[in-house]
């Protein structure tokens, strides 16, 4: 009987994954998939977001900045691509978002990232919910010790700007971590963001497919608890985030346009019940 209990156990994992997720971005280029994917078009930081990535015809999404905009040579052109669908976990699970992708290194002053995102309205303040993988160029261009920004914000209050604050009534949580990224972030290589009701962690899978832990944050008020859209975005910040700027990156006004890349292999969101007690 023992015996049998073992089989079962060894052929049912406490912690099996369920796939609800996946984007390979196949197919010839062009467009991403508009039934999955939405762009947007506003100004953040010294640029303008002007819609979602492109497939490469190779199996990969590319986000850019074109330096400077098509259409507006004072500024950057910028892009980022949303899923229209939100996640949740719910009591007693943990969703993970995995993603393969590289990111540049040849200019400062960019910042690539994957991120979950929400907000809304709590009576007349806006709030935010927010778990990032960052990399801001300066921090890798030209680098042999590349790093990254693990943030995680809860019902973060958008009209006060308060940082390093962890489950305020008024102000929410903004908790940043600022770690090795454990190799070159131009080279592709897997990421994961693990997020429950209780505990957000970050991961990146070493080539030999050994998974290591960049970043963690336990307890509700680091964990959000609202859905969220999955994001990724390639954009030019502006002077007051001090640590990603770069006061020499400026549109070449009258030049041919240059492209900084950040490219996504594939996607996929992962289900896991987690063990009770």
């Amino acid at each position: 009987m023992r015996a049998l209990i073992v089989a079962l156990l060894l052929a049912s994992p406490l912690h099996a994954q369920t796939k609800i997720f996946r984007d390979d971005f196949a197919g010839t280029s062009g467009p991403v998939n508009a039934a999955v994917w939405q762009g947007e078009g506003h100004a953040q930081g010294s640029g303008q977001f002007t819609g979602a990535g492109e497939k490469n015809g190779n199996g990969k999404a590319v986000l850019a900045v074109t330096n400077p905009h098509p259409d507006d040579a004072e500024t950057f052109a910028q892009q980022v691509m949303r899923t229209k669908r939100t996640f949740l976990p719910q009591p007693g699970e943990t969703l993970i978002f995995r993603t393969r992708l590289a990111m540049p290194h040849d200019q400062s002053g960019l910042v690539h990232s994957i991120f979950l995102y929400s907000s809304f309205m709590d009576g007349s303040t806006l709030r935010s919910n927010e778990i990032d993988f960052e990399w801001m160029t300066n921090q890798t261009a030209g680098s042999t010790k590349d790093k990254v920004l693990l943030t995680t914000w809860v019902d973060w209050n958008n009209n006060a700007d308060t940082y390093n604050v962890v489950g305020s009534p008024l102000y929410g949580t903004h908790a940043a971590l600022n770690p090795p990224n454990r190799g070159d972030a131009g080279e592709f290589a897997v990421y994961e963001i693990e997020w429950s009701l209780k505990r957000v962690a970050w991961y990146k899978v070493s080539p030999k497919g050994k998974r290591q832990l960049l970043g963690e944050r336990k307890g509700r008020a680091y964990a959000p608890q609202r859905p969220m859209h999955l994001y990724f975005n390639t954009w030019v910040p502006g002077p007051g985030w001090v640590e990603a700027f770069d006061p020499s990156l400026v549109p070449s006004v009258g030049q041919a346009p240059v492209r900084w890349r950040m490219v996504v292999d594939w996607v996929e969101v992962l289900r896991r019940k987690d063990k009770q007690g």
